[in-house]
């Protein structure tokens, strides 16, 4: 399949394929339906969101989260290959309404993308959270490529949500960035990565009387001893052993 990715200056669609640059006839025009599908989808959203008032609140989680579950919707319709669904978040960020728009930061801070994730977890758990909290974890470096994480805090938030207060928030992203310094996450099982969701987790809680200085040499202790991580991934060490030892 092809997809409408940008437009030249002078205003004509230009396509992307994973398959080259040869594009056909049939492909452009299903390019063309789906580019349309996202305008038109888009323009809905937006009216809709008007009507309820949303873009007169400073919180705008239930934008971004609504944004983002339209998204995903469309991406599942588009049934694109693997390969094109970049191509999709192009088209996207094309047709996308200053309303719905933010500041790029870079590649793996994209905005749309942000949006799109957010609207994988339920309603009720995506609006636990406000968006800058959001975009905090997002932007962790323990976090940002690795979806698994948001099953797992989708069903967490659902458990707990009262947890999660801003300063748990920045504390989980500050212990994951910790836990998979140098690591990647890919090689992880579900299992060893869940047990490090739920240590990291633990310790939030476990550090909550501790002071800004004494967080901060953890959190060192964290970096420096590798093999404290290694025990965690494989179950070794956790609960309050975890906390007196580090």
């Amino acid at each position: 399949m092809a997809v409408v990715v940008d437009k030249s200056h002078n205003g004509d669609k230009i396509y992307r394929s994973a398959n080259g640059v040869d594009i056909d006839i049939y492909e452009k025009e299903n390019a063309d339906k789906l580019d349309q599908i996202i305008s038109r989808s888009l323009e809905v959203l937006i009216k809709e969101l008007a009507e309820n008032s949303y873009f007169e609140k400073k919180e705008k989680a239930i934008i971004y989260w609504r944004l983002g579950r339209l998204t995903n919707l469309l991406l599942s319709n588009a049934e694109l290959p693997k390969s094109e669904c970049n191509f999709f978040f192009d088209n996207l960020k094309l047709r996308l309404p200053k309303l719905l728009s933010a500041k790029s930061r870079g590649p793996n801070r994209d905005h749309i993308k942000y949006c799109h994730r957010l609207g994988t977890y339920d309603e009720s758990t995506a609006l636990t959270l406000k968006w800058s909290e959001w975009v905090y974890l997002f932007d962790s470096s323990g976090i940002n490529s690795e979806m698994r994480f948001d099953s797992w805090f989708n069903g967490i938030l659902k458990k707990d949500a009262r947890f999660f207060d801003r300063k748990n928030v920045r504390l989980m992203g500050r212990l994951l960035n910790n836990f998979f310094l140098k690591l990647e996450t890919s090689d992880f099982s579900d299992d060893e990565l869940n047990r490090c969701y739920c240590e990291a987790k633990n310790l939030c809680g476990q550090l909550k009387n501790n002071t800004a200085e004494e967080i901060k040499n953890k959190l060192t202790s964290l970096k420096k001893n590798r093999m404290i991580i290694a025990k965690i991934i494989d179950g070794r060490i956790g609960g309050q052993e975890l906390y007196e030892i580090i």
